[in-house]
């Protein structure tokens, strides 16, 4: 069988059937065997993996996972993909195939028909819906599953440095230790992206500092905050809880209420549940 990860191959394949990459997707093909064989080595998946793939486009790391996993469950949201995976990867009998948009699975209930067994979620992650992707990724709690994600270099600079924090940033240091895999060429994807990659590796915490409850009230507290970023901490928690529980919050922590939220850090808005999910337990 032919690798798939060459341009020859994924030139190939497309002219077969008549395809060229769609924007709309975010599709960039991977034509590097070594990165690809690179990406399953630091994924650290044997012969008793369960291999969740979001996005395995023509299937250049489908494969390689098929030949490394026990199973390889591939979420392709581009129903023309999906038939191409299904013949091309044909001689495989581990493969599932599910042609469905990943932010419309449940993959909670997905990773629970799997419960005990050795789960790695492997993704190369469209730029255009990375955010949204991995806050689904961290919304659903995956306990014990690990990540092996390709993202756009700038961003992924941003979530190992802590700097310019935002809800992904932000959510990855809570629930993750994230760890640098390599970077990644530009230059080895049909058709060429216009920057570089990285490929990151997220490790679940053990000991979380919130509950499950907090954990929502720290995700819609961070998503509301940066939404309207431009105004005051004061001004943005009122919005929420009202102005004599905003200032109190604020002042507990002795936080400047003129601020604005790129001043605070990830312990900051765990504080701030903390004293808000206390509150609203006083309260009921």
């Amino acid at each position: 069988m032919d690798v798939i990860a060459t341009l020859k191959k994924t030139r190939e394949i497309m002219n077969k059937y008549g395809i060229n990459a769609k924007k709309k997707f975010g599709q960039n093909f991977i034509i590097n065997e070594e990165i690809i064989d690179r990406i399953v080595d630091v994924s650290n998946i044997n012969h008793n993996t369960i291999v969740i793939e979001i996005g395995p486009g023509l299937g250049a790391l489908t494969q390689k996972l098929l030949m490394k996993a026990k199973k390889v469950i591939a979420i392709e949201i581009d129903y023309t993909l999906t038939d191409i995976l299904k013949e091309e990867l044909k001689e495989f009998n581990n493969l599932e195939i599910i042609n469905e948009d990943v932010l419309n699975v449940d993959l909670k209930a997905l990773v629970n028909k799997y419960d005990k067994e050795d789960i790695v979620l492997v993704s190369n992650l469209p730029y255009y819906v990375t955010s949204d992707i991995m806050i689904k990724i961290f919304e659903a709690d995956l306990k014990g599953v690990s990540l092996t994600v390709m993202m756009q270099k700038e961003v992924a600079r941003r979530i190992l440095k802590g700097e310019n924090e935002n809800l992904l940033t932000l959510l990855s240091k809570y629930y993750f230790d994230v760890k640098l895999g390599f970077e990644v060429s530009k230059n080895i994807f049909h058709p060429r992206p216009n920057v570089d990659s990285t490929i990151l590796r997220y490790l679940h915490k053990q000991n979380r500092q919130l509950n499950k409850d907090q954990e929502i009230i720290l995700t819609n507290l961070i998503k509301n905050l940066y939404t309207k970023k431009r105004k005051t901490l004061l001004n943005n928690l009122k919005d929420l809880y009202g102005e004599e529980l905003s200032i109190s919050l604020l002042d507990e922590l002795n936080i400047n209420q003129n601020e604005r939220v790129e001043k605070l850090k990830l312990e900051d808005f765990i504080a701030l549940v903390k004293i808000i999910s206390q509150f609203r337990h006083q309260n009921h």
